[in-house]
């Protein structure tokens, strides 16, 4: 059983839908600068975001992708760093130092506007989910398994352009503009 796949130009949100947006929509839609994406696509997200928004439907998010949207930004912005600073250190020599600062101000500002529109919802999985989670990381990334859990469980709508769920064996509706699903 797959999840169902919609385009976010032949969807229509109503007010009872749940919605889960993917980290990777996110970042398109708060920081397209950091994407390579067109401009096209992140305006199918941007419109189905402002429908969502507009329809006043529920955004759920979770502990997890506040941890995997600051540590991407750290991440992004290190590199950035490095390519136009000639910089040799490590990750964590750039994370202690004064020009992370930059890169902390952004993480902050991703997490404060997510968080002005979405419920943080945390501990819906039982121990016996998150094994089964654990003994499928084959099939994608752990916490894009645990989205798609969430997403099952809950009845919401996952928003991604993230491919990798298509591998997975799980009954919820994704909404992504990603032509690999359509």
């Amino acid at each position: 059983m797959r999840p169902e796949i919609i385009s976010p130009s032949n969807f229509e949100p109503i007010f009872s839908n749940k919605f889960f947006i993917d980290t990777n929509v996110w970042l398109y839609l708060i920081f397209p600068n950091h994407s390579n994406i067109n401009k096209k696509i992140t305006g199918q997200y941007s419109n189905l975001y402002a429908n969502i928004l507009s329809k006043k439907c529920l955004i759920e998010t979770s502990i997890i992708q506040i941890s995997e949207i600051v540590n991407l930004i750290l991440q992004l912005e290190f590199k950035e760093f490095k390519k136009k600073n000639s910089f040799y250190g490590d990750f964590k020599q750039f994370r202690n130092s004064e020009n992370s600062k930059l890169a902390l101000q952004n993480a902050q500002i991703l997490v404060n506007t997510i968080t002005k529109t979405s419920t943080i919802r945390s501990g819906n999985l039982t121990p016996e989910e998150i094994l089964n989670i654990s003994n499928n990381i084959e099939k994608a990334d752990f916490n894009d398994l645990c989205f798609a859990k969430h997403c099952s469980k809950e009845n919401a709508i996952l928003v991604t352009h993230d491919f990798d769920f298509n591998a997975l064996d799980s009954k919820f509706k994704i909404v992504s503009a990603n032509e690999k699903y359509l």
